[in-house]
């Protein structure tokens, strides 16, 4: 069977640590080229993962006719562009989160993709983690009663921060359009979207510029956000770039309903054995009398990345609808643009239906 060959862009750390290594692990995929501005980077990423030849030009290499899909990893501000001119060359496209920097970005990425008939699929990956999955599967079963509360949080410690240069494209608004709402806590805003019953119908948001380092003076970096769905349930969101913390970052859900709650975590650089999930219910299910259950399973930083890559070239290979299409990352979107006018304006935003 023909693999999905993939061309990828930009060559970063995002695309080194999670995305290239994701490419090579899915069995019907392959990697073609690579892209990068910087000559020197698109070679020395092609070289380090076999791709066969790399550009340093977007448009040269969607004319690459070995290539069926690409994978933008691009700042936010060149999401737009580079899919539309993707998808008018008949490529499939997995795109990096956040989807853009506008809604009306957004709807000609949509447009784009159904115009030319390809696959248009965001990289949420938090959605493809085991146990992000294992927690939707439960709520959908009811084992939580009806759902009440809901937090997500992603805390990137002040190492974190830190780690940032001064040239980082994430500090410049007019490239990241944001900073720790967008940057962290549009993981979370999605995933809460997805795990929480019905859509957001409004937001409520708060941010501040808290720390003295002069690295970042325009873009917030502690954010919390209070979205209400039409089903009645409320969930926070909690994103911080500069808070004290054991690891690299710390982050995870709480869903609480009226027959138990759900736990998740992750910590920057852990691996092997761990309890990402506590799931506890006043009901009886897989065999524990105290209704708490701890599954475990080895951690894997990229299993995610790997699970969202595989299930990506599935569906064009199977002719799937993506399990994170344009649209509903345009309501991730939406949501995260509301908190950003609610903080500047101290006023509860009431998102489209």
């Amino acid at each position: 069977m023909k693999k999905v060959a993939f061309g990828v862009a930009v060559c970063g750390l995002w695309a080194n640590f999670a995305h290239l290594p994701s490419i090579l692990d899915c069995s019907d995929a392959e990697l073609v080229a690579t892209c990068d501005v910087v000559e020197e980077r698109a070679r020395s990423y092609a070289e380090k993962f076999g791709a066969r030849r790399w550009y340093t030009s977007l448009p040269d290499m969607l004319k690459d006719a070995d290539i069926d899909a690409v994978d933008v990893i691009l700042p936010h501000k060149y999401h737009h562009d580079s899919v539309v001119a993707a998808a008018e060359t008949g490529k499939h496209i997995l795109c990096e989160k956040p989807m853009a920097m506008t809604l009306a970005e957004c709807d000609g990425m949509i447009r784009a993709a159904r115009k030319a008939g390809v696959k248009l699929m965001i990289a949420h990956n938090k959605r493809f983690d085991p146990h992000h999955e294992l927690a939707k599967k439960t709520i959908e079963e009811g084992f939580l009663g009806k759902i009440v509360l809901g937090r997500g949080r992603y805390m990137g410690s002040q190492t974190y921060l830190q780690s940032f240069s001064h040239t980082d494209w994430r500090l410049k608004p007019e490239l990241a359009g944001g900073g720790a709402l967008t940057d962290l806590g549009s993981h979370y805003v999605d995933l809460l979207r997805w795990l929480m019953p019905g859509e957001a119908r409004s937001v409520t948001a708060f941010q501040a510029l808290l720390t003295e380092m002069a690295i970042m003076p325009q873009l917030e970096d502690n954010a919390a956000m209070l979205m209400q769905f039409d089903s009645g349930a409320i969930a926070i969101v909690d994103a911080s770039w500069s808070v004290r913390v054991p690891y690299r970052w710390e982050e995870g859900t709480e869903i609480y309903g009226s027959e138990g709650k759900i736990m998740t975590r992750g910590i920057g650089s852990m691996q092997g054995p761990m309890h990402p999930i506590e799931i506890f219910t006043s009901r009886q299910v897989l065999g524990s009398s105290t209704g708490v259950i701890l599954p475990e399973y080895t951690y894997d930083p990229l299993i995610s990345t790997k699970r969202e890559v595989a299930h990506f070239v599935n569906c064009i290979l199977e002719d799937k609808e993506p399990r994170i299409k344009g649209e509903d990352a345009r309501k991730t979107i939406e949501c995260i643009l509301a908190g950003y006018e609610s903080a500047k304006t101290g006023k509860t935003i009431h998102l489209s239906q």
